[in-house]
């Protein structure tokens, strides 16, 4: 069934490049140490396509293939979900101010389980991104709250990835640990006592330690733009997975996209 929420969900989901980190793996394959202000910058367009899996019980979410706009300036970009303002950067240590719509919610007619269930709405997030990049190491600190209240939850992310390459050949592995607490974990994982039922009992979530590990390839070498493929598997911590409303204590998110700058600057 059409369903325009969906679409306009995963129209933004989908499209989340970060084009700051590609534009410094296009810099890197000259042996070059730019500066960050010689970016690549102004608007620019792409296709994206995304594959995944859903720990909810009777979810099945389709692979999608979208076009995507988006802009970056040497201080603000906006990459389809999410955008940002560089409040500090000297090249190893840098502080983004970040807002990001989530789409992580679910509506009752997304399952034949969640039939009883009240929605649970996506939500816009903002907070702080902290990262340090000794040569080609990146460390991030991330800290994001509910700024519509929906959960009331706080997002705590640590993550480190290392940058390397083969020619024009760029390889990204990285691991995470995301806490979230219970406010967020309850709110989406929960089951209040007026929606229980038989198999689906009374639960609430406590605070978690999710963990993940992924991998990106990237180049630059077609149709003068950056094609990239991401792959993430998500382990999910027992609070969550004990859920009645959980399958599975993991999924995974494949995505693959290629962007290219209207210009260059």
């Amino acid at each position: 069934m059409f369903n325009f929420r969906r679409i306009i969900s995963l129209s933004l989901v989908v499209f989340s490049v970060n084009l700051s980190a590609l534009t410094t793996e296009a810099s890197n394959e000259s042996g070059q140490q730019q500066d960050s202000n010689k970016q690549k910058t102004g608007w620019f367009y792409g296709v994206f396509a995304k594959l995944e899996s859903s720990p909810y019980k009777g979810v099945s979410k389709p692979s999608q293939v979208l076009p995507a706009l988006g802009y970056k300036s040497e201080l603000f970009s906006l990459t389809g979900p999410e955008a940002n303002y560089t409040l500090f950067d000297d090249m190893i240590f840098n502080t983004k101010a970040v807002i990001q719509y989530r789409s992580v919610g679910f509506e009752e007619q997304d399952s034949d389980f969640f039939t009883g269930m009240r929605k649970r709405q996506n939500s816009v997030f903002g907070g702080l991104n902290f990262s340090v990049k000794p040569d080609k190491w990146t460390y991030q600190l991330r800290y994001l709250r509910d700024l519509q209240n929906r959960s009331k939850g706080n997002d705590i992310k640590l993550s480190a990835s290392y940058f390397c390459n083969f020619g024009p050949i760029f390889l990204t592995p990285s691991i995470a640990l995301n806490y979230l607490d219970r406010h967020y974990t309850n709110y989406y994982y929960g089951v209040r006592p007026l929606e229980s039922k038989v198999g689906r009992e009374t639960y609430n979530a406590s605070s978690v330690l999710n963990k993940s590990i992924g991998f990106t390839l990237a180049t630059p070498i077609f149709f003068k733009g950056f094609s990239r493929l991401s792959f993430t598997q998500n382990w999910l911590d027992d609070s969550i997975s004990k859920s009645p409303l959980i399958d599975s204590n993991r999924y995974w998110s494949i995505n693959v996209s290629f962007t290219r700058f209207f210009s260059s600057h």
